[in-house]
């Protein structure tokens, strides 16, 4: 009867929760827009206000400011509002303003409605509202997760009907063990199967759930002597195994660039190859952050981080680019303080001339993706001046290959066949480590001698590449090589001194940061890091700032008349 009374207690709280459910999804479902990703563009025949913000109102009453940019409104497709609310106009001002929707299959005006001294947008008219909700459960990536989860959960629970009526006694330990093995087995499942980067905690969560289920079915369903104690061993072994793991994950030395500055494991081999050059979202913000710092980011309609390109509208102006990683798109600092921002500031002091610059540097890229940009968006309005900095490219080049990446559209290497345990052991890393010591490719050093040859004789192809390209264009094709902190230390490149003698030998014009670093700066070990940070290894504003005094002092020393227009070698 005991046992009745319980699976009915079990079966009734499922009913209920499924009901209840049920209930808000039905009741809350006609109001949500799903729209996914839209833009909100106002115009005006007189000056749209500067204050003007419009939020989003959720179905669980959650409001979101969505992003502005140049009275462009982007909505993330991962929200869904019941009501848009637009604040920072004045009644006199409605009949002049225009906001226009645009989605993938919409475009149409909304109208501004009063209610209760506030004023919301009316959405457009949705078509077939439970079509849109099964094409956006199964295409947002966070309402599949909940569904999913749920899904999980209750066969969980179904589960325990199942086995409950097999425990003879123990019954409070019985569902104290199974909860905590519920708990540990939704966050793995979360993690491995729902995350694109699973958190490093994922193999504990693992092991925890593996022996717990060990556990529960050795002390409550294993009957005979001999398969107990075979058990109690794997019970103990795994535990020696979890205490291990867990102490290695305490000692920060043992985690990857990914884990300390964002919390998760991403290997290199998880990357896609990049077409387009379509890095970031066009018009969208993200956060540059790591335990040292925090920068906001905007993009403009090209993706790049930097204000919206326009072209010279004077034939006297001055257009300069600059390519490059995340040296040049500024990581480290505010977006007013890159290098291009420092270098554009100074120049405007110093001449007349109106300099204009365009920010192509994007965390991530490397030479070829940027020689890539350069040729297929950034021609077209025209630059001067380009500069292509080169600094940690090494290993990305020897990963993804050179512009035959982009006929492939493949990497080059093929990730390890063992690389889901790196990610998830931290013992198991532990012995590649001893293998492969820094290598992040796990690459033999044979193999990564051959390799790093290879790179930088495709470097050498692409340099002389950019030079013709320079010419056919009119433009002054310029290599910005920057050093890492620990290649000030050693006063030398790692990688870089034979293409600088590359660049000498071919007329090529280069920049030695290194060089001005050290020797006009004086970097050195005891002031490195006003310069750089110390754990994630970019530049400080102070640093790009010295970045952009060692490019303008080498223009001047090298005789490059960068004030002329165009500007040109003496």
């Amino acid at each position: 009867m005991k046992k009745f009374s319980r699976n009915n207690l079990i079966r009734i709280f499922l009913f209920v929760a499924i009901f209840f459910i049920s209930v808000a999804a039905i009741f809350y479902v006609h109001k949500i827009k799903f729209y996914g990703n839209y833009t909100l563009e106002i115009t005006s025949q007189i000056k749209i206000p500067n204050q003007i913000k419009i939020y989003g109102h959720s179905f669980t009453n959650r409001i979101e400011e969505i992003p502005e940019f140049d009275n462009r409104y982007v909505n993330d497709p991962s929200w869904y509002f019941t009501n848009l609310e637009i604040i920072g106009i004045e009644p006199e001002e409605i009949d002049n303003i225009q906001i226009k929707f645009r989605s993938e299959k919409v475009e149409q005006r909304l109208k501004i409605v009063k209610s209760k001294n506030r004023y919301f947008l009316s959405y457009p008219q949705q078509e077939n509202i439970f079509q849109k909700v099964l094409k956006n459960v199964f295409i947002s990536s966070a309402i599949f997760k909940f569904v999913i989860s749920i899904i999980v959960f209750l066969l969980l629970i179904l589960i325990l009907l199942r086995l409950q009526p097999l425990v003879k006694k123990y019954l409070g330990i019985f569902y104290l063990l199974y909860g905590l093995f519920t708990m540990f087995f939704v966050l793995s499942f979360y993690n491995l199967a729902l995350t694109k980067n699973s958190g490093y905690f994922t193999g504990v969560y693992c092991l925890l759930t593996i022996i717990l289920a060990i556990v529960i079915f050795s002390v409550f369903f294993a009957r005979k002597p001999r398969l107990k104690n075979f058990l109690l061993v794997c019970i103990s072994c795994l535990t020696v195994v979890l205490f291990f793991e867990i102490v290695l994950r305490l000692d920060s030395s043992n985690l990857s660039y990914f884990e300390k500055r964002f919390g998760y494991f991403s290997s290199a081999y998880d990357e896609r190859i990049v077409e387009k050059s379509n890095f970031y979202k066009p018009n969208s913000q993200y956060e540059l952050k790591s335990p040292e710092f925090s920068f906001h980011r905007k993009t403009n309609s090209l993706g790049l981080p930097d204000d919206e390109v326009f072209e010279k509208s004077d034939s006297s102006q001055i257009l300069i680019i600059g390519l490059g990683d995340s040296f040049t798109e500024g990581d480290g600092a505010h977006q007013d303080s890159t290098w291009l921002k420092f270098l554009q500031r100074k120049l405007n002091v110093l001449s007349s001339v109106q300099f204009l610059f365009i920010n192509a540097g994007i965390c991530g890229s490397d030479p070829f993706y940027a020689y890539k940009l350069l040729e297929e968006k950034l021609l077209f309005y025209k630059p001067d001046i380009v500069f292509l900095t080169i600094g940690y490219d090494l290993e990305d080049i020897i990963l993804r290959g050179g512009m035959e990446r982009f006929r492939k559209k493949t990497l080059k290497l093929k990730p390890p066949k063992w690389l889901f345990f790196y990610r998830h052991s931290f013992i198991f890393r532990k012995i590649i480590s001893m293998k492969f010591s820094d290598n992040f490719l796990f690459l033999s050093s044979n193999q990564f001698d051959q390799a790093s040859q290879e790179a930088i004789m495709q470097l050498k192809n692409l340099i002389l590449d950019f030079n013709r390209l320079g010419e056919k264009n009119n433009f002054v094709p310029i290599i910005v090589f920057y050093p890492k902190k620990e290649e000030i230390f050693e006063n030398s490149y790692k990688n870089w001194n034979t293409l600088i003698e590359f660049c000498k030998e071919n007329n090529v014009l280069f920049v030695d940061l290194l060089k001005y670093y050290r020797n006009i700066v004086g970097m050195n070990e005891n002031n490195i890091f006003e310069y750089y940070w110390v754990f994630d290894g970019h530049h400080k504003a102070k640093g790009y700032e010295k970045f952009a005094e060692g490019i303008l002092f080498t223009l001047k020393n090298d005789s490059i008349d960068i004030f002329s227009k165009p500007p040109k070698v003496l």
